[in-house]
């Protein structure tokens, strides 16, 4: 299924006319290696034509086992180097969704753009230290 935003064109355009990089994201939701690889079809399209100098983010909405989601990310990494974004792609989820994967096996050659809400404000006005940023067992 062609399943390339709209505005797509538009919007990378208007971006690199002002210079400014920008990165891509899609929802991944293959079911298994071979969607996944129909999916990357469609998505290399997009790549070739408006490289991400942000790189290339992954919504992770994968509904198989942690052995199948795992094999579907191998694809997609795969794909990713082939395509020329080795150290620039990522994955954009909740801590949920990371459970999806085994993120142990990916941490080194996948970015990591967790989204996990602050729940005291207060801790914006301290110092950032390493711990802030640590995943922890929850």
């Amino acid at each position: 299924v062609y399943f390339r935003n709209p505005k797509l064109e538009q919007q990378c355009e208007e971006a690199s006319n002002e210079d400014l990089p920008f990165g891509l994201y899609m929802d991944a939701r293959a079911r298994s290696v071979q969607e996944a690889e129909k999916e990357l079809y469609q998505l290399s399209f997009c790549i070739r034509e408006y490289p991400p100098a942000l790189g290339m983010w992954f919504h992770l909405q994968l509904i198989m086992s942690v052995e199948t989601n795992n094999k579907i990310i191998d694809r997609y990494y795969k794909e990713m180097v082939r395509l020329g974004l080795k150290d620039r792609i990522g994955f954009y989820v909740t801590r949920d969704e990371l459970k999806q994967i085994t993120w142990d096996d990916y941490y080194e050659d996948w970015y990591l753009w967790l989204v996990d809400y602050v729940q005291n404000i207060d801790e914006l006005d301290q110092l950032m230290t390493p711990q802030f940023f640590v995943l922890g067992s929850d």
